[in-house]
Protein backbone atom coordinates (compact mmCIF):
# COMPACT_ATOMS: atom_id res chain seq x y z
CA UNK A 1 0.00 0.00 0.00
CA UNK A 2 2.96 2.35 0.62
CA UNK A 3 3.95 2.12 -3.04
CA UNK A 4 0.41 2.94 -4.16
CA UNK A 5 0.22 6.01 -1.93
CA UNK A 6 3.65 7.22 -3.11
CA UNK A 7 2.75 6.46 -6.78
CA UNK A 8 5.74 4.11 -7.12
CA UNK A 9 5.82 1.18 -9.49
CA UNK A 10 5.63 -1.95 -7.30
CA UNK A 11 8.22 -4.72 -7.60
CA UNK A 12 6.05 -7.65 -8.73
CA UNK A 13 8.91 -10.10 -8.16
CA UNK A 14 9.54 -9.16 -4.54
CA UNK A 15 9.56 -12.19 -2.23
CA UNK A 16 6.40 -12.68 -0.14
CA UNK A 17 4.76 -9.32 -0.93
CA UNK A 18 5.25 -9.07 -4.71
CA UNK A 19 2.22 -9.64 -6.91
CA UNK A 20 3.96 -12.64 -8.52
CA UNK A 21 5.20 -14.25 -5.29
CA UNK A 22 2.22 -16.63 -5.17
CA UNK A 23 1.39 -16.75 -8.90
CA UNK A 24 0.96 -20.10 -10.63
CA UNK A 25 1.05 -20.38 -14.41
CA UNK A 26 1.52 -23.90 -15.78
CA UNK A 27 -1.47 -26.21 -16.16
CA UNK A 28 -0.07 -29.12 -14.15
CA UNK A 29 1.25 -26.70 -11.54
CA UNK A 30 -2.16 -25.07 -11.13
CA UNK A 31 -3.79 -28.50 -10.86
CA UNK A 32 -1.33 -29.56 -8.16
CA UNK A 33 -1.95 -26.28 -6.32
CA UNK A 34 -5.65 -27.06 -6.18
CA UNK A 35 -4.89 -30.44 -4.62
CA UNK A 36 -2.07 -29.54 -2.20
CA UNK A 37 -1.10 -25.86 -1.98
CA UNK A 38 1.39 -26.52 0.82
CA UNK A 39 3.53 -28.53 -1.60
CA UNK A 40 4.25 -25.38 -3.65
CA UNK A 41 3.99 -22.60 -1.06
CA UNK A 42 6.00 -22.60 2.15
CA UNK A 43 3.32 -20.48 3.86
CA UNK A 44 -0.22 -19.36 3.03
CA UNK A 45 -0.18 -16.09 1.04
CA UNK A 46 -2.68 -14.36 3.35
CA UNK A 47 -0.24 -14.59 6.28
CA UNK A 48 1.87 -11.90 4.53
CA UNK A 49 -1.07 -9.92 3.12
CA UNK A 50 -0.84 -11.46 -0.34
CA UNK A 51 -3.15 -13.63 -2.45
CA UNK A 52 -2.72 -16.71 -4.59
CA UNK A 53 -3.10 -16.06 -8.31
CA UNK A 54 -3.65 -18.55 -11.08
CA UNK A 55 -2.49 -17.06 -14.36
CA UNK A 56 -3.80 -17.57 -17.86
CA UNK A 57 -1.15 -18.06 -20.52
CA UNK A 58 -0.04 -20.25 -23.39
CA UNK A 59 0.90 -22.81 -20.70
CA UNK A 60 -2.62 -22.93 -19.27
CA UNK A 61 -4.54 -26.13 -19.11
CA UNK A 62 -8.04 -27.03 -18.03
CA UNK A 63 -7.14 -26.58 -14.35
CA UNK A 64 -6.09 -22.95 -14.81
CA UNK A 65 -9.20 -22.12 -16.79
CA UNK A 66 -11.51 -24.05 -14.44
CA UNK A 67 -10.04 -22.26 -11.41
CA UNK A 68 -10.54 -18.85 -13.01
CA UNK A 69 -13.92 -19.45 -14.65
CA UNK A 70 -15.34 -20.72 -11.36
CA UNK A 71 -14.87 -17.19 -9.98
CA UNK A 72 -17.25 -16.06 -12.76
CA UNK A 73 -19.85 -18.67 -11.79
CA UNK A 74 -19.03 -21.12 -14.59
CA UNK A 75 -19.74 -24.76 -13.78
CA UNK A 76 -20.35 -26.02 -17.33
CA UNK A 77 -17.31 -27.95 -18.60
CA UNK A 78 -18.23 -27.07 -22.21
CA UNK A 79 -17.91 -23.36 -21.41
CA UNK A 80 -14.55 -24.04 -19.75
CA UNK A 81 -13.38 -25.90 -22.88
CA UNK A 82 -14.58 -23.04 -25.10
CA UNK A 83 -12.73 -20.49 -22.95
CA UNK A 84 -9.53 -22.58 -23.05
CA UNK A 85 -9.75 -22.92 -26.85
CA UNK A 86 -10.33 -19.17 -27.28
CA UNK A 87 -7.47 -18.22 -24.93
CA UNK A 88 -5.08 -20.58 -26.75
CA UNK A 89 -6.21 -19.24 -30.14
CA UNK A 90 -5.73 -15.63 -29.08
CA UNK A 91 -2.40 -16.29 -27.33
CA UNK A 92 -1.14 -17.76 -30.61
CA UNK A 93 -2.08 -14.43 -32.24
CA UNK A 94 -0.09 -12.46 -29.64
CA UNK A 95 -2.72 -11.67 -27.00
CA UNK A 96 -1.69 -12.04 -23.35
CA UNK A 97 -4.01 -12.65 -20.41
CA UNK A 98 -1.53 -12.96 -17.52
CA UNK A 99 -2.17 -9.39 -16.36
CA UNK A 100 -5.47 -8.78 -18.13
CA UNK A 101 -8.21 -9.96 -15.78
CA UNK A 102 -10.89 -7.80 -17.42
CA UNK A 103 -10.00 -9.12 -20.89
CA UNK A 104 -10.26 -12.68 -19.58
CA UNK A 105 -13.64 -11.85 -18.03
CA UNK A 106 -14.83 -10.71 -21.48
CA UNK A 107 -13.72 -14.02 -23.02
CA UNK A 108 -15.65 -15.88 -20.30
CA UNK A 109 -18.73 -13.69 -20.80
CA UNK A 110 -18.68 -14.28 -24.55
CA UNK A 111 -18.26 -18.05 -24.07
CA UNK A 112 -21.27 -18.02 -21.72
CA UNK A 113 -23.17 -16.07 -24.41
CA UNK A 114 -24.19 -13.31 -22.01
CA UNK A 115 -21.90 -10.53 -23.25
CA UNK A 116 -23.54 -7.16 -23.91
CA UNK A 117 -21.30 -4.38 -25.27
CA UNK A 118 -21.51 -1.15 -23.26
CA UNK A 119 -19.90 1.02 -25.94
CA UNK A 120 -18.36 0.94 -29.41
CA UNK A 121 -14.74 1.97 -29.76
CA UNK A 122 -14.28 4.59 -32.45
CA UNK A 123 -10.55 5.10 -32.01
CA UNK A 124 -7.76 4.94 -29.46
CA UNK A 125 -4.12 5.94 -29.20
CA UNK A 126 -1.47 5.17 -26.59
CA UNK A 127 1.85 6.98 -26.35
CA UNK A 128 4.70 6.02 -24.04
CA UNK A 129 7.64 8.37 -23.88
CA UNK A 130 10.70 8.55 -21.73
CA UNK A 131 13.22 11.24 -21.01
CA UNK A 132 16.60 10.90 -19.42
CA UNK A 133 20.15 12.09 -19.39
CA UNK A 134 23.54 10.63 -20.18
CA UNK A 135 26.83 11.30 -18.46
CA UNK A 136 30.13 11.67 -20.26
CA UNK A 137 32.94 12.38 -17.87
CA UNK A 138 31.93 15.22 -15.60
CA UNK A 139 29.25 16.50 -18.03
CA UNK A 140 25.57 15.51 -18.08
CA UNK A 141 23.60 15.85 -21.32
CA UNK A 142 19.80 15.78 -21.39
CA UNK A 143 18.24 13.99 -24.36
CA UNK A 144 15.18 12.04 -25.36
CA UNK A 145 15.49 8.41 -24.37
CA UNK A 146 16.05 5.95 -27.17
CA UNK A 147 16.12 2.96 -24.85
CA UNK A 148 15.30 2.18 -21.25
CA UNK A 149 18.92 2.07 -20.06
CA UNK A 150 19.04 5.75 -19.13
CA UNK A 151 15.41 6.76 -18.62
CA UNK A 152 14.77 8.81 -15.52
CA UNK A 153 11.17 9.66 -16.30
CA UNK A 154 8.57 7.72 -18.23
CA UNK A 155 5.07 8.90 -19.12
CA UNK A 156 2.12 7.10 -20.68
CA UNK A 157 -0.75 8.95 -22.31
CA UNK A 158 -3.91 7.29 -23.59
CA UNK A 159 -6.69 8.80 -25.70
CA UNK A 160 -9.94 6.98 -26.44
CA UNK A 161 -13.15 7.95 -28.25
CA UNK A 162 -16.25 5.83 -27.67
CA UNK A 163 -19.81 5.78 -29.01
CA UNK A 164 -22.31 5.26 -26.18
CA UNK A 165 -25.61 3.33 -26.42
CA UNK A 166 -27.76 6.46 -26.02
CA UNK A 167 -26.19 8.07 -29.07
CA UNK A 168 -23.62 10.20 -27.28
CA UNK A 169 -19.86 10.10 -27.46
CA UNK A 170 -17.12 9.99 -24.85
CA UNK A 171 -13.66 11.33 -25.65
CA UNK A 172 -11.09 11.01 -22.84
CA UNK A 173 -7.36 11.61 -22.39
CA UNK A 174 -5.34 10.56 -19.34
CA UNK A 175 -1.69 10.25 -18.44
CA UNK A 176 0.34 8.52 -15.77
CA UNK A 177 3.20 6.23 -14.89
CA UNK A 178 2.26 2.77 -16.11
CA UNK A 179 -1.36 1.80 -16.75
CA UNK A 180 -3.53 4.81 -17.45
CA UNK A 181 -6.99 4.72 -15.87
Amino acid sequence: ITQQVANLTPNNGAPFVGRSAFAHKGGMHAHAMALAPESYEHLPPDTVGNTRRVLVSELSGKSNIAALTSTHGVVDSEVTKAVLAEVQRREALGYQYEAADASFALVVSKAMRNFTPHFKRIRYQVEVSGYGSIRHGSNTYARSAVDASHMEYERSEATVKLALPGGGYMHEVAEGNGPVA
